[in-house]
């Protein structure tokens, strides 16, 4: 299967990746992205291992989620031979407000 980044979760992963690099230096930002990326790319082989999103459970598509660090998360739905990643949300955020987007 095919992974795709949503734009929505281009710009969230890039901006936490710009904290990250601002805040803990460039090491930090290589490592971090690299788990992103690593989770990201299990997804093509493994698409259903995420669970399902309870706070998109009401909606139309099956969302699911994959942890990449415990302040992070991956969010995406299984779509005919592609896998799309809708958003990437920081877990230390009001969880309503992250939802709100989607």
């Amino acid at each position: 299967m095919t992974v795709i980044w949503a734009e929505r979760a281009e710009q969230a992963l890039h901006s936490v990746e710009e904290y990250i690099k601002r805040d803990f230096g460039e090491q930090a930002r290589l490592k971090f992205m690299q788990k992103a990326e690593a989770t990201a790319g299990q997804l093509a082989s493994f698409p259903h291992y995420g669970k399902i999103e309870p706070l998109l459970a009401h909606r139309q598509k099956s969302y699911r989620s994959v942890v990449v660090t415990k302040q992070s998360k991956l969010i995406y739905y299984v779509e005919s031979e592609r896998i799309v990643i809708a958003d990437f949300w920081e877990c230390r955020r009001e969880p309503e407000s992250l939802a709100q987007g989607l």
